[in-house]
């Protein structure tokens, strides 16, 4: 374990082992993410907003989001080769320097004038693209700094970090578009990549570093990791379920939301960053529940209950007509996020071997963005046809539905 560096008494208590942190590293992880995921929730609400100011287009509201997600599709195995071939904390590194400057070019360009369409596909499209390879990085690193009975404490406290910043950021940048205009939301978001850079860069494991795959051709690789799938019939099925879900789940959530708070309830950015806001407090809340599931069920179970009550919830919004009743919705829908992704990236953290396990990370990966980029594109496509509650309505319905077969099959159910 490190020790925390002397002559540092707040910086010591901060880092250091306790109740919340099973390292000093992982501590420094926490904050990290933290802050970044902030400006993350914020570049969202900011670049939403400014896609739907700029073109006033339900249809270019999903494509702004579909590029958003579809390099992970196109590049996310890359990214898991990566970070199964070189230092995973170095990628992470140079994964937000580099976002960090994409972001700035996108600030630059408001500044010189009018946003062209061009640019709100190539923005996000790029900072999707760098992004494949932090996330495997990231959750493939974790065993690597906690041990195997840590594993569900340490996810539950880094995904506290995404929940808590969809909670705070939106709040964040609504109060930022209010008092210093749009531009600024994004000024904002470099910052946090940098920061984020920062903490990890001071990251130094105690343990030394695990073998690494052996070098050869990408199509080795890729036979590699199916070969493992093959072997793990619950990866397979936890993969096949994840992708089908957040087919159902994303494209409504990413995309149908801000068309139901701008189209069906009439409101403002504000309302939309309230409605965010009340996502996060619902996953916050939702990941300090989860020791208390585990305790009675495996976490197959918590991951399938979840699943279907992730649907369920969502396709009780078409019954909302005001924006507090879409507010607490939101917030019991979240409950169920912690369910699926902690217990999700535990179970798929202990099935998986350290060389081939940020392969296997970015096909989780793809699953959840990949199939993000779909839906946004599907569900932008028809909000221009049928009314977005009626969306919500069928996508929650097949949500439900992937946890129901996921019950079906035993050995998830009992995993």
């Amino acid at each position: 374990m490190t020790p925390a560096p002397p002559n540092r008494p707040i910086l010591s208590r901060l880092f250091s082992p306790g109740d919340l942190f099973a390292t000093r590293d992982i501590g420094l992880l926490f904050y990290g993410q933290l802050i970044s995921q902030i400006g993350d929730s914020m570049f969202h609400i900011g670049m939403m907003w400014l896609v739907l100011k700029t073109t006033g287009s339900s249809e270019w509201m999903g494509l702004v989001g579909m590029a958003g997600y579809i390099p992970v599709l196109f590049f996310g195995l890359i990214g898991g080769t990566l970070a199964d071939l070189f230092d995973r904390r170095r990628l992470m590194l140079l994964s937000d320097l580099i976002r960090a400057a994409i972001v700035t070019f996108l600030v630059l360009q408001i500044h010189a004038g009018p946003v062209g369409k061009t640019t709100l596909l190539v923005v996000p499209f790029l900072l999707a693209t760098f992004g494949t390879i932090f996330n495997p990085s990231r959750d493939a690193m974790i065993p690597e700094l906690v041990g195997h009975g840590s594993l569900i404490r340490t996810n539950s406290v880094i995904q506290v970090s995404a929940f808590a910043a969809i909670l705070i950021g939106p709040a964040i940048g609504a109060g930022i578009i209010a008092s210093l205009g749009l531009v600024h939301v994004f000024s904002v978001d470099v910052f946090t990549f940098l920061l984020s850079a920062l903490a990890i860069r001071s990251i130094r494991p105690s343990t030394p570093e695990p073998p690494r795959a052996t070098r050869h051709s990408l199509k080795g690789h890729l036979r590699e990791v199916f070969s493992h799938l093959n072997r793990d019939r619950r990866l397979t099925w936890t993969l096949s379920l994840t992708a089908i879900q957040n087919f159902f789940i994303m494209g409504p959530a990413m995309v149908g939301t801000p068309l139901f708070v701008h189209e069906v309830l009439k409101q403002d950015a504000a309302s939309y960053a309230a409605v965010e806001s009340c996502l996060g407090l619902g996953m916050v809340i939702g990941c300090l529940l989860i020791p208390k599931f585990t305790r009675r069920w495996n976490l197959g179970r918590i991951l399938i209950v979840g699943m279907i009550f992730d649907g369920l919830t969502h396709a009780l919004l078409p019954a909302c007509t005001r924006l507090p009743e879409v507010m607490i919705v939101m917030a019991i829908h979240a409950l169920a996020i912690p369910m699926i992704v902690v217990c999700r990236t535990s179970l798929v953290q202990q099935w998986s071997e350290g060389p081939i396990r940020g392969r296997i990370f970015s096909l989780v990966n793809i699953s959840v963005v990949g199939m993000t980029a779909l839906s946004s594109g599907v569900v932008g496509w028809l909000a221009a046809r049928i009314p977005v509650p009626t969306i919500f309505l069928l996508f929650g319905i097949g949500a439900a539905l992937c946890g129901v077969i996921g019950w079906v099959y035993r050995p998830l159910r009992e995993a």
